[in-house]
């Protein structure tokens, strides 16, 4: 018999034995890849790191500030970078399905096995496990934003999933009962669904993005990935730094953009770019990663679809400045909300 039970109550499966039974949801929701909302991409939404305690994310947007605040679940805590890779594929059968019927779902349903083939993940009982724990972060951790979605704005917490819910049967397995997972059911919250009602378009992630083992390197690539028109741009490291959500200082980020990002063979790190260092004190050609610049002074070149080679000859002023590729209903969600924070916030002076 099939049974459901929601996530926030699974407590009592926890170090039980659960099997994935293989389940066929049909060929209208089969995902062939995962890919976000630019908007999603160029701000940070989740933590980098896992002892992160809280999340505020405030950028400069055209004169205004876009702000986020997120708050962990005593128990569950933030949801991570490695988290999103779940609700990505979540965000993507929305898509799929919307592109496909005409109609955003409110329901989706999600097998464990599909979404380990979709990100090649090998499938253990430790990777079961830790898709219910990212469900279970989705769910419970609270997020705050001004960013608005189909004209609608936020005036009290929400979380990514409004709720979610496992399916699963009991089944006699070698004589002993074993609960095995079908599917989970999530609902996602309104702020996704609008935006996905809006426009189903996503921008697709390379596959090796989710073999990566470090999380400020899945945000390097996410704020290379969503400028999308350009194949050669050049981001400052202070921009750089702040899309990334990197709250350290100038120098801690390069030290971690040289061990992280830059491997030691000097290939990059970020699948589909080559990655070169550049320095307003000598423009006419790339740097060395090692090379002691000033924070003010530095620069990063990304190269699509490139080898990375030892260094680029180009000067820095020929290569056009990073810009996020947002639609105009992405950037009207962002510059509404935030120009009447603005507003009421001269007011008060």
């Amino acid at each position: 018999m099939l049974e459901t039970v929601d996530i926030e109550g699974t407590e009592e499966l926890e170090g039980m034995d659960v099997a994935q039974l293989p389940l066929d949801l049909g060929d209208q929701s089969r995902v062939t890849g995962i890919g976000n909302k630019p908007l999603l991409m160029v701000f940070k939404f989740f933590a980098i790191a896992t002892t992160e305690m809280s999340l505020v994310t405030k950028a400069p947007w055209n004169d205004v500030t876009v702000e986020l605040r997120c708050e962990p679940n005593p128990k569950y805590g933030l949801a991570t970078q490695f988290d999103k890779h779940f609700f990505m594929f979540v965000i993507s059968k929305m898509a799929h399905i919307r592109r496909s019927t005409g109609t955003t779902p409110r329901n989706v349903d999600v097998t464990i096995s599909e979404y380990l083939r979709a990100t090649n993940t090998t499938s253990t009982g430790y990777a079961y496990d830790q898709v219910r724990l990212s469900i279970q972060r989705l769910q419970s951790m609270r997020i705050y934003t001004n960013i608005e979605m189909n004209g609608r704005g936020v005036d009290e917490w929400f979380s990514w999933f409004q709720r979610a819910s496992m399916h699963y049967e009991t089944r006699n397995v070698g004589g002993k009962e074993r609960r095995c997972m079908t599917s989970f059911s999530i609902e996602p919250c309104d702020w996704i669904v609008a935006a996905i009602d809006e426009d189903a378009e996503l921008l697709n992630y390379a596959p090796e993005y989710f073999q990566l083992k470090s999380a400020f390197v899945q945000r390097i690539y996410e704020v290379a990935r969503v400028e999308s028109a350009q194949e050669v741009f050049k981001i400052s490291l202070e921009k750089l730094m702040m899309h990334t959500g990197f709250d350290q200082d100038p120098k801690a980020f390069r030290k971690n953009f040289r061990r992280q990002v830059v491997g030691a063979n000097g290939a990059t790190m970020v699948p589909g770019h080559a990655v070169y260092a550049y320095s307003t004190a000598a423009p006419g050609r790339s740097v060395e990663f090692n090379r002691r610049v000033k924070a003010e002074d530095q620069w990063y070149v990304f190269v699509r679809g490139a080898k990375q080679q030892a260094r680029l000859d180009r000067h820095l002023d020929d290569i056009p400045d990073w810009d996020p590729s947002l639609n105009d209903y992405e950037i009207r969600t962002i510059t509404p909300s935030a120009e009447r924070l603005k507003e009421a916030a001269s007011k008060r002076h």
